[in-house]
């Protein structure tokens, strides 16, 4: 039989372990969908000014999670708040592509690749089959 004080902790804990099963909700997922969106359009833009044949595969990413934002924030395109993330994704690739191509020490360069690279995977594991 529980005691009186492990009952109360595993009641008290019930709530917290079903909202950490479900899903975030839209706002949150609309503020990931948009930041990956702008992560995945500065990388895309850099790759295609290179020459990376990756680009087409990035780019197809960046409409996926373009797609995903539309889904959970339907007036994404004219929504401010989701503009505003979706450039904040923009800078810290934008930041990060720069700190890589022009750092001062190769491990500050090798540092920002592995960064972007990591912010990247983030989004690529968001969606699945990527």
């Amino acid at each position: 039989m529980l005691r009186p004080l492990t009952l109360a902790v595993l009641l008290g804990l019930w709530p917290l372990s079903a909202a950490l099963a479900s899903p975030p909700p839209p706002g949150e997922r609309a503020e990931a969908f948009a930041i990956c969106a702008g992560r995945l359009s500065a990388l895309s833009v850099r790759q295609a000014a290179t020459g990376d044949p990756a680009s087409e595969a990035t780019s197809r990413l960046r409409d996926d999670f373009d797609m995903l934002l539309g889904a959970v924030l339907p007036d994404a395109p004219r929504d401010r708040q989701a503009q505003r993330w979706r450039v904040d994704g923009w800078v810290q690739i934008a930041h990060l592509l720069a700190r890589h191509q022009y750092g001062a020490t190769p491990r500050r360069r090798d540092l920002a690749a592995a960064r972007m690279a990591a912010r990247i995977d983030t989004c690529r594991r968001m969606i699945l089959g990527r």
